[in-house]
């Protein structure tokens, strides 16, 4: 295996890392969003 090969697989995994976790922070964004803004605040206070 040459270091082109090497560094290929090496950032094919960064990205699969940065994928997951960017998905792991969209799911929180949305939960947290919700949370935030959905119908518990909608009531008067």
């Amino acid at each position: 295996m040459s270091s082109k090969d090497n560094i290929i697989e090496s950032l094919a995994k960064t990205i699969e890392t940065m994928s997951n976790e960017l998905a792991l922070l969209r799911e929180q964004v949305a939960y947290l969003s919700q949370k935030l803004y959905g119908k518990s605040s909608e009531k008067v206070h």
